[in-house]
């Protein structure tokens, strides 16, 4: 059970950890375009995008509230924006908690998390939901509200994985734990692998 301020937190934290992946620091010192250079140049003027990188996540980490980063005055626009973004979504996310029914357990990558979008119909790709692999036996989901009526033939695994929690008239809501067959882990699985630069943590064949 989560009341909204420790649901707040939550949500920080695993977006802090999306940005401090691998692969968002690389993409700052050796990934960005020609555009999204001049843009940051806006606020990193010796053209140092690891430093800018790392110098927002320093004061991000510092961070309890997604509100406190808000206010932060050392955090650049941008930054603000994409922790917005990765905190709340467009639409708005929810948690969810699904563990291993069956014999095959998860893996974990070294990206993390891994997240899985779709297309709309103009084209702008819209996250779907990310993955942030706990255990052999247990999964994070954070999921985009709308995911869960996604077709079972394009999410991979049964659509009431991704039923949204009800809110409890107390203010604060439970996360049921969701349960993934086999065949539904190995979805997963084959993403996360997909995923990975260096490679795969496992305690079972998979």
């Amino acid at each position: 059970m989560l009341n909204m301020e420790e649901d707040n937190t939550l949500r920080l934290f695993f977006a802090l950890m999306g940005f401090r992946s691998e692969r968002v620091r690389t993409n700052f010192e050796t990934g960005l375009c020609k555009n999204s250079k001049d843009f940051y140049s806006l606020y990193q003027r010796d053209g140092n995008f690891l430093d800018f990188w790392k110098r927002n996540l320093g004061n991000a980490v510092t961070c309890r509230s997604i509100q406190e980063v808000i206010d932060h005055p050392e955090i650049d626009e941008p930054i603000k924006v994409f922790l917005i973004r990765d905190t709340f979504g467009y639409l708005g996310r929810y948690f969810v908690v699904a563990e291993r029914y069956e014999s095959k357990g998860f893996i974990i990558g070294d990206t993390y998390p891994v997240v899985v979008s779709g297309t709309l119909p103009n084209g702008f790709p819209l996250e779907s939901y990310s993955i942030f692999p706990l255990s052999p036996e247990r999964i994070l989901m954070m999921v985009c509200r709308g995911a869960e009526e996604t077709p079972r033939e394009v999410l991979g695994f049964r659509q009431t994985v991704l039923t949204m929690p009800k809110m409890n008239d107390d203010g604060t809501y439970t996360i049921r734990k969701r349960k993934f067959y086999d065949e539904e882990v190995e979805y997963i699985n084959e993403m996360i692998f997909k995923e990975a630069q260096a490679g795969v943590v496992f305690k079972n064949s998979f």
